[in-house]
């Protein structure tokens, strides 16, 4: 009967055993995973640069696009501005946002949305430590959802969630190379829609001047098929007929590549017109809203 209790008490102690190692295994992964999701916002060397690329097309998983049009850092208030452009986003659709700081990984820095249109926001971002590195903020795209979801269930789902978990992409900034001015601060909302109308411009501009670009290189291309058509032309002189069959064919391939270079320009021609165009409502439209601003100062 005592080799029975005992045998019974060295079970339990096993047990016990196992499942504190299993807990401390399972707080390892936590811990470690929660380690990852910090650290790989800031990989990389000591001395490199971490930025992400500025005016680039930014895909949201079938939602649109967004573009980083300017980071700018106040370091008198310790506070930053990111400037974002949406392109695509359906209208039942926001974004929510999760800043943090490389020198202070774990803490969530509070954040305001400051302005919002449907061309895109301005985020507010506050407590910057004086040396804060680098600053990652973590995009999440909000989208409707009808699934019906106990309350209780919820509750404890939304305590147990990381706010990393949603995040479905970083953007990043380095304090050496960021924008800096101890001036800036929150505009009014007319300001704040001035500019957007500029940076819409100003993306206009950009685009004509890739579609001038990709004209120029079609053209080049045509006239080095139009000088290579000449003398196949010229070849054909003194060719047998055989031959003249063989360059005929050539001849035939290069027409038809010319001209659907000739489509291609002429699309290039339309999209710069139509830029153009754009660009010509957009300035009427930043007068407007320059006169609107002007009254209300008045005012």
């Amino acid at each position: 009967m005592k080799s029975f209790k005992k045998l019974l008490q060295k079970k339990l102690r096993t047990s016990r055993n196992k499942s504190f190692v299993y807990i401390v295994v399972l707080a390892l992964f936590f811990l470690g995973f929660t380690v990852f999701m910090s650290s790989r916002l800031w990989a990389g060397s000591e001395n490199e640069v971490v930025e992400t690329p500025h005016q680039s097309a930014i895909s949201l998983n079938n939602t649109g696009d967004i573009y980083i049009e300017e980071w700018v850092y106040n370091p008198t208030t310790n506070k930053a501005y990111l400037t974002l452009q949406t392109d695509g986003m359906k209208a039942e659709e926001s974004l929510s946002f999760v800043p943090q700081e490389a020198a202070n990984p774990r803490q969530m820095l509070p954040h305001n949305v400051v302005f919002e249109s449907r061309h895109g926001l301005v985020l507010e971002i506050e407590n910057l430590s004086s040396e804060w590195e680098v600053l990652a903020v973590g995009l999440v795209v909000n989208r409707p959802t009808y699934s019906i979801v106990n309350e209780e269930e919820e509750e404890e789902e939304i305590e147990q969630r990381s706010p990393l978990d949603d995040v479905q992409y970083f953007l990043q900034t380095d304090q050496r190379i960021v924008e800096t001015d101890s001036t800036i601060e929150v505009k009014s909302d007319e300001e704040y829609a001035a500019s957007f109308v500029q940076f819409e411009i100003d993306q206009a501009e950009r685009d004509i001047k890739v579609e001038e670009n990709q004209r120029q290189q079609a053209q080049e291309h045509r006239d080095r098929l139009y000088r290579t058509l000449t003398d196949l032309e010229t070849d054909q002189a003194y060719q047998t007929a055989e031959e003249k069959e063989e360059t005929q064919v050539e001849v035939d391939r290069i027409k038809g590549d010319i001209r659907t270079i000739d489509d291609a320009i002429y699309d290039y021609n339309i999209a710069i017109q139509n830029h153009e165009a754009k660009i010509e409502n957009l300035q009427e439209k930043k007068q407007e809203t320059a006169q609107t601003t002007s009254d209300n100062d008045q005012n």
